[in-house]
């Protein structure tokens, strides 16, 4: 790269394109493990960087590719004890309440939705309560808002937070009385600092949110998905009269899942449908999948989860969890960072009632930690791990944890370790990273 930012020649050097290409990705990789490596060194011209000296230009190459080498190793050892179940199990803290939902950004830190509605946040590293809000216990619920319980929870509500996200300093909640509640964790105070609660959803209950670096994503019991900017140069978030992104579904959204680094995301609806969408415009959904619900007489089965799902060799899968405690799976054409819905071909879809073990409750979570694994949280009581055999497009159930109540409602994975509630007001933390 020269002093303008173009891409020089490399006609003076011996350096190929495929070393370029290298070069590059391993720079990608090592950005999120050692930045000060990368962007500690000082800017440097093209004749600096590009030195005629092939010796050294060999060995800097070198040196990265052995980086790489030792972070595919590190891979590789995770992976193995992800399936060999080779983790220390933790209760880091606990707190003053049932805990119904969490959020985390980044681990340590960790936000609470309680049975009251209470937010709590803390270090699972310390063990330390940070902060908390006060007075949500207090708070008049919507009316009418009964049969939207009991699709989600079915007949297991333990009232309190519907849904938490958490990005950096800002928290938002979704509670019984309809919008979304804002706040902001100040480290040297022990009360969260409220924001107030979102203008444009006021009296309208929020089922599901999710924070990326952009926008609030909210889904609503009125059928809308819609994104709120987050760094709006008019109008603070709480202020907010309208989203920049918006769909309306024409039925209740049960359940939002995000995959930034795509660019895409999942929503599932009552009306039994996933719908596959673009995080980067509102244009029409880019596919709606309807899953072969195995729905007996006189009872309603609901998509109450879904998230998509890597595949170890490249492609993405749509993977979702009903009520009734099946799994369902539809593959993906994803080539060139887009989506070929022409292909995706129904046939290929499959439900875990055929393959080795459902949940014997409700699917409330789903998670992947590492591409080709999956994680799946029930009202049974259990939280368990998945291979997906990109072969054949199946599940294959590897282990569970159990011990859990019927509380459980949020798994959050980093790729090292597992994060969830569902043990009444304790946090529960399954790390495979130590020893490693």
């Amino acid at each position: 790269i020269n002093d303008d930012g173009f891409m020089a020649t490399a006609a003076t050097t011996e350096t190929t394109i495929s070393d370029l290409t290298y070069f590059c990705h391993t720079l990608v990789a090592l950005n999120a493990l050692a930045p000060a490596f990368i962007f500690g060194i000082k800017r440097q011209s093209t004749s600096e960087i590009f030195s005629s000296n092939n010796n050294n230009n060999d060995s800097w190459l070198e040196s990265l590719k052995a980086r790489q080498q030792e972070i595919d190793k590190q891979q590789d050892l995770i992976e193995k004890k992800w399936i060999s179940a080779d983790c220390v199990s933790t209760i880091p803290i606990s707190f003053p309440a049932w805990v119904r939902r969490l959020a985390v950004d980044e681990y340590p830190l960790v936000a609470a939705g309680s049975h009251t509605g209470n937010i709590y946040v803390a270090n699972m590293e310390t063990g330390t309560s940070i902060a908390q809000s006060f007075g949500q216990e207090n708070e008049i619920p919507l009316g009418g808002q009964e049969e939207m319980m009991r699709i989600l929870f079915s007949g297991c509500d333990g009232g309190g937070t519907l849904a938490i996200a958490l990005r950096k300093t800002l928290i938002c909640s979704a509670s019984r009385q309809g919008s979304v509640q804002l706040w902001r964790v100040d480290n040297t105070q022990a009360e969260l600092i409220s924001q107030g609660s979102l203008q444009a959803l006021q009296g309208v209950l929020v089922t599901c949110i999710q924070l990326d670096d952009d926008y609030l994503w909210v889904g609503t019991a009125d059928g809308r998905l819609q994104a709120y900017a987050l760094s709006s140069s008019d109008v603070p978030l709480a202020l907010q009269t309208q989203p920049e992104l918006e769909w309306n579904l024409a039925s209740p959204i049960l359940s939002l899942s995000l995959c930034p680094e795509i660019g895409y995301g999942v929503v599932s609806t009552a009306k039994g449908s996933v719908q596959l969408f673009s995080m980067e415009d509102d244009d029409e959904m880019v596919t709606e999948w309807v899953p072969p619900i195995d729905s007996k007489p006189l009872s309603t089965v609901y998509i109450i989860s879904t998230t998509l799902v890597p595949y170890k060799n490249g492609g993405y899968a749509i993977v979702c969890g009903c009520n009734n405690g099946s799994i369902h799976l539809q593959r993906l054409n994803y080539q060139n960072g887009m989506f070929d819905t022409n292909k995706m071909a129904a046939t290929n879809s499959k439900t875990s009632s055929i393959f080795q073990s459902r949940h014997a409750g409700p699917v409330k979570c789903l998670v992947s930690p590492t591409p080709g694994l999956m994680l799946s949280g029930g009202q049974d009581g259990t939280v368990r791990v998945w291979y997906i055999s990109e072969s054949e497009d199946e599940l294959h159930f590897q282990y569970q944890f159990a011990g859990y109540k019927v509380w459980l409602g949020t798994l959050w994975t980093d790729g090292l370790r597992i994060v969830s509630d569902g043990a009444d007001n304790s946090i529960i933390v399954h790390d495979f990273s130590k020893s490693v």
